[in-house]
């Protein structure tokens, strides 16, 4: 493993658990086990690391809301709504949507297109259900179930909480799916 890659796996798992403001490049550096001079060398900056370690954890996260489903629109909804969640942990790039440093294009951009990635695939899966309602409002209403429900379940301090926000939902979206004689 490179230097770079080594402070990009670092600050992955740093930004995941402590957020882009409580991660130091010093943080960084003394958990990739690569110098000073090795850091400014890769990157101008603690936003530079963040952006590339952004993408890379973005990319990894689209890939397994891919893996979720290869069937039809309810599959992937409930293979998104019921993937097993650490929910006091909360979600590894949501958590980074509520700081201030959103303001910065390379913290942003990243985590925009992480979740614009997952309501586009969300969108096309709702748009199999005859709803009557938006599928983009569908598929904004699962991940904001999702988020919410990580929100919930660590200020309750309780992981049920989670659990229950998707589960209640994901029974309301197949109750969608089903036919006359299947309601």
């Amino acid at each position: 493993m490179t230097a770079r890659d080594a402070l990009v796996d670092a600050a992955k798992t740093l930004l995941s658990t402590q957020g882009y403001e409580a991660t130091s490049p010093r943080d960084v550096q003394a958990s990739s086990g690569v110098g000073q001079g090795s850091f400014y060398h890769h990157f101008a900056g603690k936003a530079d690391l963040a952006f590339a370690a952004l993408l890379s954890l973005a990319d990894e996260m689209s890939d397994a809301f891919d893996s979720l489903a290869d069937g039809d629109g309810i599959d992937l909804i409930g293979g998104y709504l019921n993937v097993p969640r650490d929910a006091l942990s909360g979600c590894r790039i949501g958590r980074i949507a509520m700081e201030s440093s959103m303001a910065d294009d390379r913290i942003r951009v990243p985590i925009a297109g992480y979740f614009s990635h997952m309501r586009l695939r969300l969108t096309g899966a709702f748009s199999l259900l005859d709803t009557g309602i938006a599928p983009e409002a569908l598929a904004d209403l699962a991940i904001a179930t999702v988020q919410g429900g990580y929100v919930l379940a660590r200020v309750t301090a309780d992981p049920q909480a989670l659990r229950n926000a998707t589960s209640a939902l994901d029974s309301l979206i197949r109750s969608f799916g089903a036919t006359g004689d299947d309601r």
